[in-house]
């Protein structure tokens, strides 16, 4: 997609018309209708897009208490990565669906955000966003990919997708599970399952800023927010053109996790039909009152938080040199230096 001009923003908004699983935006352009108006007024502006376990959670809670911004309720949505498998299991089928999820959003919340960090690692969802809502702002947030692909295979841990019980094993697994072999059968796309790809944040921070003109696209790093929350917090919302709202508490959040019980976990997430028709019919009732997430923070309940163990000397070492050009590629695109990434102080 050809960057756009800085003046269409001041053209009028694309006629909205339904496509797919969201909406698609016409190239003729018109005074929108009173319904395409209502329809967007709510409609979300900003995305965060990752990448996965790099601070995205952490940073979209301390922005959802700042009174010009909403937040999107439901963890991650990843609607617009058609590419990929998980919209489906949230219940998220329709731009309808997709869209009733903004509308608690009041007339002050200027900013309203989607964060999701499949976006990132998708061939599909930067151009998808960009064809319905093109003047929206993205934030992309990255690490070390070394410790941001383990990360991500701890989290497909907890989640019962991974079934290997090291990342070394899950790393060597990786020609089968491309080519559709010793996938769990709770995992729901072997896609996520590609570290490797999921991890390569050079080659995705290359191919989504061809799609951007200057000032929608906001970088940060999953080390200075840790270091200086503050300051990144200050940043990000002077990217986003809301006021400073003097926010000073900035606690440590999404810390790693572990599975301690399989068994109540896999019921838990993964019940019997019977069991999850009741379960689904129960979570839409709630959805309509505005509480969701309850069976996440069950199952959240259940297992622990604690450090990861550290990898391997070896096995870091061949992560880093396979990483090495990814970390190139981020540093020249962002003038970050980021050697320490390479070759770690002692």
């Amino acid at each position: 997609m050809a960057k756009k001009n800085d003046d269409s923003i001041s053209q009028p908004m694309p006629i909205v018309a339904k496509a797919r699983r969201g909406l698609v935006l016409s190239p003729r352009r018109r005074e929108p209708t009173v319904a395409e108006t209502a329809l967007l007024a709510s409609a979300p502006n900003t995305f965060i897009i990752g990448a996965p376990k790099c601070g995205t959670t952490a940073l979209s809670i301390y922005l959802k208490s700042h009174p010009n911004i909403f937040v999107v309720p439901v963890k991650e949505p990843q609607f617009w990565s058609f590419d990929i498998t998980e919209a489906e299991t949230y219940g998220l089928t329709s731009i309808d669906d997709y869209l009733a999820m903004f509308h608690t959003a009041k007339h002050d919340h200027h900013i309203r955000i989607d964060a999701s960090t499949n976006y990132l690692w998708s061939h599909v969802a930067v151009p998808e966003i960009l064809n319905t809502f093109p003047d929206s702002r993205f934030i992309v947030m990255l690490r070390n990919p070394v410790d941001l692909a383990y990360g991500y295979y701890m989290e497909e841990r907890y989640w019962l997708h991974e079934d290997l019980p090291s990342f070394e094993e899950a790393w060597d697994a990786l020609p089968d599970r491309r080519a559709g072999r010793r996938v769990p059968k709770l995992c729901p796309d072997p896609q996520k399952l590609d570290y490797e790809r999921i991890a390569s944040i050079g080659t995705q921070l290359q191919a989504v800023m061809k799609h951007f003109s200057r000032g929608k696209l906001l970088v940060l790093f999953l080390e200075d927010l840790s270091s200086s929350a503050r300051d990144v917090y200050s940043q990000t919302l002077s990217f986003l053109g809301v006021p400073d709202d003097g926010r000073l508490d900035f606690p440590r959040i999404n810390q790693a996790k572990e599975m301690s019980n399989t068994f109540v976990s896999n019921l838990l997430l993964y019940p019997p039909a019977p069991v999850h028709a009741v379960m689904k019919a129960t979570r839409n009732a709630l959805w309509t009152l505005g509480i969701r997430g309850l069976r996440t923070r069950l199952y959240q309940g259940i297992n622990q938080t604690r450090d990861r163990q550290p990898l391997s000397p070896s096995f870091r070492k061949m992560l880093t040199l396979r990483f090495t050009e990814e970390i190139h590629t981020v540093s020249k695109l962002t003038g970050k230096d980021l050697s320490h990434w390479i070759s770690p102080s002692e």
